[in-house]
């Protein structure tokens, strides 16, 4: 599968998440939705990554800093999770909630790539970022 279909795949996904997770807001508590969704978001890849094992498929050889790396994702995610429906649960609106929360991770994610992972950056890149963060200034102004 070719990465632009990943790629067109995930977004769809993760759309399907944000809804999801709006939808839980208020109906739910947070923690409890929260781990709902974690834990089924880390048993279905557990799942997965036994059956390639068993199967003998190729997998990449684990390294202690990728499952480091891996621990500290899956708490940012939780954490992540249990504000997210918390922002929803207080009437957070999702058409205004994934693009401040996502835009504003894009941004800061690419600064820290610039400037401590040594990502190789444009201008072109650098106004991309500012058109994002122009845009989340934007959906804050109040509608009338």
């Amino acid at each position: 599968m070719s990465t632009t279909v990943l790629l067109v795949l995930a977004t769809l996904v993760y759309a399907l998440f944000a809804t999801f997770t709006s939808q839980a807001g208020g109906r739910l508590d947070a923690s409890l939705s929260a781990g709902i969704l974690n834990g089924i978001g880390g048993l279905l890849p557990l799942i997965l990554w036994q059956a390639q094992r068993m199967s003998h498929a190729h997998l990449l050889p684990s390294r202690p800093s990728g499952l480091v790396f891996s621990v500290l994702a899956g708490v940012s995610v939780a954490v992540f999770s249990i504000l997210l429906v918390t922002i929803y649960g207080r009437g957070g609106q999702l058409s205004f909630v994934v693009p401040a929360v996502y835009g504003g991770a894009i941004a800061i994610t690419a600064v820290v790539g610039w400037t401590i992972l040594g990502d190789v950056f444009s201008w072109s890149h650098l106004a991309g970022v500012a058109g994002i963060v122009v845009g989340i200034g934007l959906l804050a102004v109040p509608a009338k």
